[in-house]
């Protein structure tokens, strides 16, 4: 389906104890498209092949995460989480435009290029806006905020971050924002060698335990809803062996294409969608959840898609899970989309055979 279309910047000091006091390193890194992420004043760098041991992280308004007075360096300041990448043709769809589950991909490099740290899980995404299209041959720069913390001893660490995804050469131009809570390998909340200390802590919580927040299918949604069976390939894991994050959200993109059904001669009602000049477009993505520990790959997996409509016809949004053969949930979100017709460029009332398709309950696909 097509996407039409996370904001304070990331704060952080590298510090390492130095004579009795704390003096600052900065790194400079080449990304794999050739962009460089300065860590420090202007940009610069100081070679160093030493792991940081400790990051403070502050808000973006303040700069009195360190008290300069007891810092030999008198211009310590912290320096933003940015990185760039160019939209190549296997990240976009049939129109040219990035595929919405990409840019969880561009946010998940950016935080391993950030931290040199490979390995991220991302375990939810509370809320992600889609607000704006990144097309073809565009650069799109991520910034990200650290939010909250919660390490734990037992491995099951959290961290939060607030990612915006917008065109590098016209910060104004935002195509995404989101937030994300992740872990790197063995539970951590965050990568190896890196601790953080006096940051605010977000209200809500970091889900140290992922399956006490998964929820069945909520009321006012066309129940039982369709069904679909899908194999985990090998492909579909992340390098911890836990499913990605973008397998789900591919998964979820799937059911809903099936859900529109075929036409009498076999065509997909996505492709009779854009023979009528209808664009189904992904504007929001809430409470998206996932728990895969313990799947394998060559398992069977069910995904179910409930339904409604609302706002006169003009959006649907899709509950749609992920479930073991055993009863066991694995993933959720709820998704909005809307329809806009190609010619004018504005929204239009969901066409009543997708109307009829998307609301006929207990589908097998």
């Amino acid at each position: 389906m097509r996407l039409l279309c996370w904001s304070p910047y990331l704060m952080v000091c590298y510090l390492l104890p130095a004579h009795g006091f704390v003096r600052q390193r900065f790194r400079t890194r080449t990304g794999p498209e050739g962009h460089r992420t300065g860590y420090g004043r202007g940009g610069t760098s100081t070679a160093t092949s030493t792991r940081p041991t400790t990051i403070i992280a502050c808000a973006a308004s303040s700069t009195t995460a360190v008290d300069s007075s007891a810092v030999e360096d008198k211009h310590m300041s912290c320096s933003s989480f940015r990185h760039c990448s160019t939209v190549y043709i296997e990240m976009t769809d049939m129109y040219r435009i990035v595929y919405h589950a990409n840019y969880v991909t561009y946010a998940q490099r950016a935080i391993e290029h950030a931290f040199g740290a490979p390995g991220v899980r991302v375990h939810s995404l509370p809320i992600v806006k889609y607000r704006a299209a990144a097309t073809l041959g565009d650069e799109i720069a991520v910034q990200g905020t650290l939010v909250s913390c919660d390490d734990s001893s037992s491995g099951g660490g959290r961290s939060r971050w607030r990612f915006e995804l917008a065109a590098a050469s016209d910060p104004s131009r935002v195509f995404v924002t989101a937030e994300a809570t992740v872990s790197w390998p063995g539970g951590a909340a965050m990568p190896p060698g890196v601790a953080v200390i006096k940051l605010p802590r977000s209200a809500e919580p970091t889900m140290s335990d992922d399956t006490e927040l998964l929820q069945p299918l909520p009321e006012a949604f066309t129940d039982p809803p369709k069904a679909l069976k899908v194999v985990v390939w090998s492909d579909d894991l992340d390098v911890g062996g836990n499913l990605s994050i973008r397998a789900v959200l591919n998964y979820f993109e799937r059911i809903r294409t099936l859900s529109l059904g075929r036409g009498q001669d076999g065509e997909l009602g996505l492709m009779r969608l854009h023979r009528e000049g209808v664009s189904v477009v992904v504007t929001s993505i809430s409470d998206l959840r996932v728990n895969s520990d313990g799947l394998v790959a060559g398992e069977t997996l069910d995904v179910r898609l409930g339904a409604k409509l609302s706002r006169g016809n003009r959006v649907m949004t899709m509950y749609e899970s992920l479930w073991k053969e055993n009863g066991t949930l694995v993933a959720h979100a709820e998704i909005a989309l809307f329809c806009m017709d190609n010619e004018t460029r504005k929204f239009r009332p969901v066409p009543e055979w997708v109307q009829v398709a998307i609301m006929l309950p207990s589908a097998v696909l």
